[in-house]
């Protein structure tokens, strides 16, 4: 073998050798370059992820800004063929019938007609009297206030019990026993104000127009006399709320401006409990689940609907004997965000909402026809569909996500 061939073979080897190493070097740089594009494709992933977010945030926003309100459906291809109600009762709808008024009392007005009137203006010749009146009807309200001058007997004791008062006068039933204001116009406030939900200025303005000014002060001054008077009444609508065995309780925030410590700003909470034949609320300064350990008994028992708020699921752990029925609307709510906020699931969401919508229909059915007993296998099954829908819907999914 010549010097030459031996010196070919030892090149061969130096190139093969430095191909092998720029080989590694390209293999090297390429899962290099390979990692920097897969973590690209992961950024570029999670960026978009986030740009949907911000997008579904920002219609949420312009929806809770320049949305409707309602959450009604917009009609269906169905209704918008049909001709549109004329606003007012319809012609196939049955009427009340003309109101009567013969349940008020009636005070006869006996109107004469004026001298210059009972002449002729032509030939100045009276009118013969017939004898017949003309009548009609005016439904009237006559408001005014008044002072009562209470004039009292008084009695001397003639005998001689010593442990008896030595004079008697006629008692005065009040409200208020030292008050100047009469119970009509404690009735009159209470009503405005809580029944009706005027504010005491407009009460207070209402009344001075029949020449009656008051002092808010004196007012308020009487609402605390009222309180514990009232606090018996109350105490037993509540006891009446607890004995029943289903409570329908919501809570929302109500501004309070008074200071008390341990408690920064004035946003307290107005809550609900409103059971078959009761109806109670409480203002609370807090939201928490320790207002419905006060309101209930040591061991409740029976149905809570509500929503989904944490203070209800903590006190359902607390106590075995209740159980929770979240509301149907909230979920329904849930999906109509879907629909509004993630163009993509839109139908998705639809079709739900459209099984609760179904749902609901026959509940109203059932609540006011007779047949009940129809209605409910009714219910029963579209529940169980909703149920047998829910259930494959995730089994796909899980099998999505395993892929």
């Amino acid at each position: 073998m010549s010097c030459l061939y031996l010196k070919k073979i030892l090149q061969d080897e130096e190139n093969i050798t430095q191909l092998k190493n720029e080989l590694v070097k390209a293999h090297c740089a390429a899962n290099y370059w390979k990692a920097l594009h897969k973590k690209a494709i992961g950024r570029e992933i999670l960026l978009k992820e986030e740009i949907e977010t911000l997008k579904a945030k920002l219609r949420l926003r312009e929806k809770q800004l320049f949305g409707k309100k309602s959450e009604k459906s917009s009609r269906s291809p169905l209704q918008t063929c049909k001709k549109p109600k004329k606003r007012g009762q319809q012609k196939s709808s049955k009427g009340h019938g003309r109101r009567d008024y013969l349940h008020l009392p009636v005070v006869n007005e006996y109107l004469d007609i004026p001298e210059n009137q009972k002449i002729c203006p032509r030939c100045n010749k009276p009118y013969r009297d017939t004898g017949l009146v003309a009548s009609s009807k005016v439904i009237e309200v006559n408001v005014s206030a008044h002072v009562r001058h209470i004039h009292r007997k008084c009695l001397k004791r003639s005998c001689n019990c010593t442990d008896r008062p030595k004079t008697i006068t006629a008692p005065v039933y009040k409200i208020i026993p030292k008050g100047i204001l009469g119970n009509s116009i404690w009735a009159h406030i209470l009503m405005e104000k809580f029944g009706n939900g005027i504010p005491l200025h407009r009460i207070l303005h209402s009344l001075s127009t029949i020449n009656l000014p008051l002092a808010s002060g004196t007012i308020i001054e009487g609402f605390h006399h009222l309180k514990d008077k009232m606090a018996p009444i109350y105490e037993a609508i509540r006891r009446k709320s607890i004995s029943e065995t289903n409570w329908h309780i919501d809570e929302t925030g109500w501004r309070v401006f008074e200071d008390i410590e341990e408690k920064k700003g004035y946003k307290w909470w107005l809550w609900v409990f409103k059971s078959t034949s009761a109806v109670v609320y409480i203002l609370d300064p807090t939201r928490s689940s320790k207002v419905l350990d006060k309101y209930f008994s040591p061991q409740p028992s029976g149905i809570i609907n509500c929503d989904r708020y944490k203070a209800y699921i903590a006190f359902g752990k607390r106590n075995e004997g209740i159980l929770l029925a979240f509301c149907w609307a909230h979920v329904r709510r849930d999906f109509l965000k879907i629909a509004q906020t993630y163009p993509q699931y839109e139908k998705w969401a639809m079709e739900w909402i459209e099984v609760l919508g179904k749902i609901f229909h026959i509940n109203k059915c059932r609540l006011l026809t007779k047949k009940r007993s129809f209605y409910d296998k009714k219910l029963h099954i579209a529940i169980q569909a909703l149920w047998e829908k829910k259930n494959q819907q995730l089994k796909n999914l899980n099998q999505k996500i395993k892929k």
